[in-house]
């Protein structure tokens, strides 16, 4: 199984470097010193944004065509990688963010309105808490890139300098937060099946 990670700034590559799981590991980073182990892809955007890690995660999938497996940096050492070690087509994830497991597409800012269809059969957007994702390679993963990648500006405008809510503490490490909203809604609107999955249980079957 191909395990890509994203690991931006000095602070979280000292602290996270140290990779205990035999895994091909390839790390999207802006300190590629710390990583000389294992595969690099550069990372240079500036400021950091959060939403980067669904499009670099995709276009590794498209690159590469294989089956791809992302993990948040800070769970490389928590995940049950043999788990993943099957052909499932369907696109899989943490789970559902526990209190707020839906957004309602009638209530969005109309910047986003304007762009998703209000129209479709999609109302609910389910919210992805994205601390993995397995992403199966196929034609469908590179229109959902480029769906997300058209998208990633209207979403960062308005999750960008957040002082207040549940957003404020990602404020000081970069840019946007909640990027498995626009995931959810995405997913849904090029037909791509998808669950959950609990990955630190050797019971879970797919």
């Amino acid at each position: 199984m191909k395990v890509l990670t994203l690991c931006v700034g000095e602070k979280y590559s000292k602290k996270y470097n140290t990779v205990k799981k035999n895994i091909d590991l390839t790390v999207c980073t802006d300190c590629p010193s710390y990583w000389n182990e294992f595969k690099i892809i550069p990372y240079t955007n500036n400021p950091f944004s959060f939403y980067d890690k669904l499009l670099v995660s995709l276009k590794h999938c498209i690159d590469i065509k294989q089956n791809l497996l992302y993990v948040d940096v800070d769970a490389i050492n928590a995940i049950e990688y043999d788990l993943f070690d099957f052909k499932s087509t369907k696109f899989l994830f943490y789970q559902l963010w526990p209190d707020f497991k839906y957004t309602k597409i009638s209530n969005l800012p109309d910047s986003i309105k304007s762009i998703w269809n209000l129209e479709s059969d999609i109302e609910l957007v389910p919210n992805i808490h994205e601390v993995f994702m397995y992403i199966p390679y196929s034609e469908s993963i590179k229109n959902l890139y480029n769906d997300l990648l058209y998208f990633k500006s209207t979403w960062e405008a308005l999750t960008n300098g957040t002082t207040t809510g549940p957003g404020k503490r990602y404020n000081n490490r970069g840019i946007g937060y909640g990027e498995g909203i626009p995931l959810g809604y995405y997913l849904l609107k090029n037909n791509i099946e998808f669950d959950s999955f609990n990955f630190k249980s050797k019971k879970s079957i797919i």
